[in-house]
């Protein structure tokens, strides 16, 4: 039996039957999804690194490579891929990668800052997301890093892995994007209650299926307020 180590992101859920979708399709793979080009979250990298969108910039490779020598005793000369892997799920052998864990967790420490700002931390020009850029630069220089697999949670509608990236979180309002999939969260949502699964406290409003019309209503003021609130974060900065 081979056994894999499993993430993935709380502010996302699975419907259906995933089982056999979780792990990689063998042992020498880690299943994550590879972003295309025009998805790399790299605003900060744009702005202050010349980065042209489509690619890592080269200045984030290098210190990638730089890091990931210290931590594993030597690194590739060149990346694996230009692009990155979301970190919101992934799945990969223990037996075979138990090692390259262990890089990528003394890599999180090496770069870790002193403040406590959260996994997000924008002023990081090498490492805004401490957790998937680490991760990331492990798999691009790491000399027994997996090869990353095809992606298989979104293939299909009865058995995917749905993330609600950005803000807010369906448990704060809806966003017309994550409303599409408003049914399937709150089955997930009933399913727990009906199991006496313990929650983390009362059922917010937004995650009352009686609401739902009124969710649906609030979208406009929900996208607003949260730009809103973006925007003087950002000023008072």
């Amino acid at each position: 039996m081979i056994w894999h180590a499993r993430r993935a992101d709380s502010d996302g859920f699975f419907t259906g039957n995933v089982s056999a979708l979780l792990a990689p399709e063998d042992e020498g793979g880690i299943h994550a999804r590879m972003r295309r080009p025009e998805e790399l979250p790299g605003r900060s990298w744009n702005r202050d690194l010349a980065g042209d969108g489509r690619a890592v910039p080269g200045e984030v490779l290098e210190a990638w490579r730089r890091d990931v020598a210290a931590v594993a005793g030597d690194a590739l000369p060149e990346p694996r891929f230009a692009s990155t892997v979301s970190a919101c799920f992934f799945a990969l052998s223990m037996r075979r990668y138990r090692g390259f864990l262990e890089t990528w967790g003394e890599l999180q420490e090496r770069v870790l800052p002193a403040r406590d700002v959260g996994v997000v931390d924008r002023s990081l020009r090498i490492y805004p997301q401490l957790d998937e850029s680490t991760l990331n630069a492990c798999l691009a220089f790491a000399p027994d890093a997996p090869s990353v697999r095809p992606f298989r949670l979104n293939r299909e509608k009865d058995r995917l892995y749905m993330h609600f990236v950005g803000l807010p979180k369906p448990w704060v309002g809806w966003t017309g994007r994550a409303f599409r999939f408003f049914d399937e969260y709150l089955s997930v949502v009933g399913w727990a209650g009906s199991r006496g699964l313990e929650l983390p406290g009362p059922v917010p409003r937004s995650l009352e299926a009686a609401n739902k019309w009124r969710c649906r209503l609030a979208i406009p003021w929900v996208a607003f307020r949260s730009k809103a609130a973006r925007r003087i974060k950002r000023f008072f900065r």
